[in-house]
Order: C-alpha cells, then structure tokens, then sequence
C-alpha cells in the first residue's frame, strides 16, 4: 500500500514537473501576455510547489531521524539511480539558466520581472527535488535493492 502512493505522488510530481516546463516555454515566449489557463497553472503550480517543499522536507526528516546526517544523506545517495541524479541536475540547471535569462532580461530591457512569472522555475525546482528525495524513500525500504550498479564512485 506504500508503494502505491508513493508511486502516485512520484507519477503527480512528474506530471508537475512536465507541466513546469510547458508554462516556462510560455512565460519567456509570451512577453507578458497570459491568459486565463497560464494564469490558472501557474497558480496551481504555486501550490504544488509547498506542498513539493513540504514533501521533501518530510522525507528529509525521515532520513535523518534516527541517523546522523552523514548516514541520512548516504542511505539518500545508496537509493538514487544515477540516471535520476543526471535528471536532476540537468532539470535545475534550467532552473539556474531561467533565473539568469530574467536577470539578463530585466537589466537589459529595463523591463520588471513579476513574481508569477519566477513560480515555473521554483516549482520546477521543488517538484524535482520532493520526486528525488521521495525516490530515495522509496527505494529504501528493507528489501529494496541499491542502485549502485553503474554508478561513479
């Protein structure tokens, strides 16, 4: 029964994420102009995003309750696939270069970026990391088998 909603959230976190990516598009190709369904998703998307930070940091929690910190953060590592840890940077490094492109933006044109229109980035950057750590959760109970087998040392 965990399983399976774990397994929904991870799905739900996906789907975010996708959808992150769809209304960024539309935030830097649309000048400005949003409609009533961007304004919708992005108000969505404002949500996702606590509850995504509220997920992470809960099994953050998890981990490091009864461990150390060290021993948390390596549990974290041993259940992480690395084609997931690849994802995950390649995926907030748009966050980063979303974040430089409004900075660039503003300072050349002059023109003042809104709050609405950074909520795709952070929420692409919450839902990425909650669906990592959450990831980790998960492929951590006992009898679940390490993802190591490829992985850099």
């Amino acid at each position: 029964m965990k399983r399976t909603i774990y397994d929904v959230t991870l799905s739900a976190l996906a789907m975010i994420i996708g959808s992150c990516l769809i209304s960024l598009m539309a935030v830097f190709m649309g000048d400005g102009q949003f409609g009533t369904d961007l304004q919708g998703l992005l108000r969505l998307q404002s949500v996702f995003a606590a509850l995504a930070l509220l997920i992470a940091i809960a099994c953050l929690c998890s981990f490091v309750a009864r461990r150390s910190w060290t021993t948390g953060l390596r549990t974290i590592w041993t259940a992480l696939p690395q084609w997931l840890v690849f994802t995950f940077l390649l995926l907030n490094s748009l966050f980063v270069f979303g974040e430089v492109a409004f900075l660039i933006a503003t300072r050349a044109m002059g023109h003042t970026v809104m709050w609405y229109q950074h909520v795709p980035l952070v929420c692409m950057l919450s839902c990425s990391f909650a669906f990592l750590l959450l990831y980790a959760r998960r492929n951590s109970f006992p009898g679940s088998k390490p993802a190591l087998s490829g992985r850099w040392s």
